[in-house]
């Protein structure tokens, strides 16, 4: 069994599970809240992603990953979705464009590895920014201080 592709797939499960949950229980409560439990699925979602793996597999051995174009497109369907924070809807927006053309690049009958990788890069370091932007205002609306550099995320 390979837990590579194991993984993201549970985390996303799990996330879809809680949100659901956790919406269903918050039913009378401020849409905040819905907006919260939907940012947190979102984020876990796109934290489970093998962005970095894909970036590593096409400028190392200059082969298109088998399921990079289907989870940019996952992706971008999650970011477009998702009801995000007010403070994070416009990189969400930003992010979803360039898993688009991640997308679109690796989607081509004969890809232009060049170009693959640029898309791909930039898809992956605008997660990054996205995920640490994401994490750091559900850490502020929690009350949370002090994390700002205990981000480690880039195992993925």
């Amino acid at each position: 069994m390979n837990t590579r592709k194991i993984v993201p797939v549970l985390a996303g499960v799990v996330a879809i599970a809680m949100a659901a949950l956790t919406a269903g229980a918050c039913s009378n409560d401020s849409s905040s809240t819905d907006t919260t439990t939907a940012a947190i699925a979102g984020i876990t979602f796109l934290d489970a992603q093998s962005f970095h793996a894909f970036e590593t597999e096409l400028i190392d051995e200059g082969t298109v990953p088998a399921t990079a174009a289907s989870v940019a497109r996952k992706s971008q369907s999650v970011l477009e979705l998702t009801d995000w924070p007010k403070a994070v809807k416009d990189a969400a927006k930003q992010l979803a464009a360039l898993m688009d053309t991640m997308a679109d690049e690796l989607e081509k009958d004969t890809v232009d590895i060049e170009a693959a990788k640029t898309a791909t890069s930039n898809a992956h370091n605008a997660w990054h920014e996205f995920s640490h932007l994401v994490w750091d205002t559900l850490q502020i609306e929690a009350g949370i201080t002090g994390g700002e550099d205990g981000h480690d995320d880039h195992g993925s």
